[in-house]
């Protein structure tokens, strides 16, 4: 089961329903652009994809009347999360926030965007002992040398290619 927060036109989304197409898999996508959303409604319409649930909706670390959890949304509705992927473009730590009890319960695997928030992102994948990767390899990289990359890849477990 993946979570794929800011889809855009669902590239992501698309490639992973393809993936777990024949599994038992599932694939929760969430696009706050109307005009994205559209499209990816279309695409997967198209590719008769069966296995997506697109949300077309803000997400971040609060319930109000415009913004939602992701928690609130599917906490609950499947057993386990396997991979959570988020690139909304700067709200990204907020996104990953409102997925606390999802990442509490199942560990996921995390690839997250990384804008002017690195250290809080970092921060808060240490408080849940997230280790980090970054290139084609997979290697665990040593997070205090400060260097910023555009992508993290993030897991408690080792990683392997």
């Amino acid at each position: 089961n993946v979570i794929d927060i800011g889809s855009n036109y669902g590239f992501i989304t698309l490639a992973c329903s393809n993936f777990i197409r024949r599994g038992r898999g599932k694939v929760f996508s969430f696009e706050c652009d109307v005009k994205c959303y559209k499209n990816l409604e279309s695409s997967i319409k198209k590719n008769a994809f069966v296995n997506i649930e697109l949300f077309n909706a803000f997400v971040g670390n609060k319930n109000t009347s415009i913004i939602k959890t992701v928690d609130n949304f599917i906490h609950g509705h499947c057993k386990k999360i396997d991979l959570i992927k988020i690139d909304t473009d700067g709200t990204d730590l907020e996104c990953l926030e409102g997925c606390e009890k999802i990442i509490k319960e199942s560990d996921p695997i995390i690839v997250i965007e990384i804008n002017n928030n690195f250290n809080s992102i970092i921060r808060y994948l240490l408080k849940n002992s997230y280790k980090f990767f970054y290139d084609q390899h997979l290697r665990e990289i040593d997070i205090k040398s400060k260097n910023i990359i555009p992508n993290l890849f993030c897991s408690k477990n080792r990683l392997k290619t």
